[in-house]
């Protein structure tokens, strides 16, 4: 019903708005095709439609389309050099895509605009993890968690990186804290039975997959 509503409104009427709203649910219903040309069409009319750009780089990268959705990351953070949201999410994509200059320089430059956002210094903390900067990628956790103790996908990663660090105690703890405030992540729960099993407790980690 949404979807026909936003048609008849574009019959009468063609706005850069409609176009991203449509792109946006159709992404949600795994569309990616008809994401991608809804976002396109967006873009077109308004080049600044952050909605449209985000449907247009995750769509991309749901059929595996790598580097027109790195084009996109580099397009929006050109356009939008002001905006923290518009910088994080390109700096995300990059770093997914291994271009990790770009995607430190992205992430910098949005948690300078907006210092406070937890998720902007949990993605920049997974490009440092990714080019072998684990100490400062705690930092980033630690901070984020600082900021906001309930946010678990801080806890979750940053258990990630005590389990490659060889901490299983402290990874565990990290892990159990990321289930108690949402016990449907299985990344924490699969990594925790990594974590009992590096530790010898292999009946705690069967556990896990019961």
């Amino acid at each position: 019903q949404a979807l026909e509503a936003i048609d008849s409104a574009l019959k009468v009427q063609t706005k850069a708005c409609g176009y991203s709203l449509r792109a946006a649910i159709n992404l949600e219903l795994g569309e990616a095709e008809r994401s991608i040309a809804d976002a396109r069409s967006a873009l077109a009319l308004d080049a600044g439609d952050e909605v449209a750009s985000l449907c247009l780089m995750e769509s991309l990268l749901n059929i595996g389309r790598k580097s027109e959705a790195l084009e996109e990351a580099r397009r929006s953070s050109k356009i939008l050099p002001r905006n923290g949201f518009a910088l994080a999410r390109a700096g995300r994509i990059q770093g997914i895509l291994g271009d990790y200059a770009a995607a430190s320089r992205n992430l910098n430059r949005a948690i300078a605009l907006n210092s406070k956002c937890v998720v902007f210094r949990t993605w920049r903390s997974e490009v440092r993890r990714r080019t072998g900067k684990a100490a400062a990628a705690l930092k980033d956790l630690d901070e984020a968690l600082k900021i906001n103790p309930t946010y678990h996908l801080a806890y979750t990663w940053r258990g990630r990186l005590h389990l490659n660090r060889k901490c299983y105690k402290a990874a565990v703890s990290d892990f159990n804290r990321a289930l108690k405030l949402n016990p449907n992540q299985l990344r924490a729960r699969a990594w925790r039975a990594g974590a009992y099993w590096k530790m010898g407790n292999c009946s705690q980690a069967a556990i896990e997959f019961d």
